[in-house]
């Protein structure tokens, strides 16, 4: 069992403000146990997307009627499967965002297929001024021995970034989804019958800082024209008071008059 012990903002303000003319704070991902309550994830459209119109021809029902893989018949849901020449039921969409009162970053990403397998990626990236200076990948996947015909499948992937300010970044998202119908015979086998695939992007703009809020040129050795941050951290220790680690909370910008 451990002590957690969390230094106040006050105690913090002259040991960690850090100084900077060039480099902003350092970006960093939220701890693994931080409970975030992301919003909904917005309706998918019904459109088809563009990538979707050359979907394989579907098969017909004489080849369906003596198809066999390994010596093993097709079950009935996997033949009306594959005769739909096609996976994806609702397009890869994505969605990105802040949270301003949590100071996060948020990007996801949602499909749905009737396959035995999906995928979704959601890559969110957060830049400022056109220069990246954020990334983080997360995924949700699922399989099995069966198809999805009547009810598609797919769970949203989330991904979120700590970030200070209100102003100046933009969060971009980037979504993947992968779907496949695998049959896999009483040997063990595994045979992909179908394979689909399609992306989707989002992207949200925080308002623009205002002048000399993140920088400038500055002059002279003083405050005015740099940029000045406020950086939170948690300390832990063990109850013979060793430290054990530090988990970086982010920093803020700090406002001089």
């Amino acid at each position: 069992m451990f002590n957690r012990l969390i230094l106040p903002a006050a105690v913090l303000l002259f040991a960690s403000a850090c100084h900077s003319e060039s480099a902003g704070p350092q970006w960093i991902d939220l701890p693994a146990n931080v409970n975030l309550g992301l919003p909904s994830f917005r309706q998918l459209s019904n459109e088809t997307p563009r990538s979707l119109s050359d979907a394989p021809v579907p098969t017909s029902p004489g080849m369906l009627a003596s198809l066999q893989v390994d010596g093993e018949e097709l079950p009935p849901e996997f033949e009306q499967v594959m005769a739909r020449g096609r996976l994806i039921s609702d397009p890869s969409e994505a969605e990105a965002g802040f949270i301003a009162d949590a100071s996060v970053a948020y990007g996801q990403a949602l499909g749905t297929s009737i396959g035995s397998y999906y995928r979704n990626d959601v890559q969110l990236k957060i830049s400022m001024n056109g220069q990246q200076v954020s990334e983080r990948s997360e995924s949700e996947l699922e399989s099995c021995n069966c198809t999805h015909l009547w009810n598609p499948w797919g769970r949203t992937a989330n991904a979120t970034i700590a970030v200070s300010g209100a102003c100046g970044l933009t969060a971009s998202a980037y979504a993947r989804h992968t779907a496949r119908l695998d049959f896999t015979t009483w040997k063990g086998t595994v045979f992909t019958l179908l394979a689909d695939s399609d992306n989707g992007s989002d992207h949200n703009s925080q308002p623009s800082c205002p002048f000399g809020v993140r920088g400038g040129s500055g002059g002279g050795g003083g405050l005015e024209g740099e940029a000045w941050y406020i950086c939170y951290w948690e300390d832990y220790y063990d109850l013979l008071g060793n430290f054990i680690q530090r988990v970086e909370l982010g920093c803020v910008p700090l406002y001089m008059s």
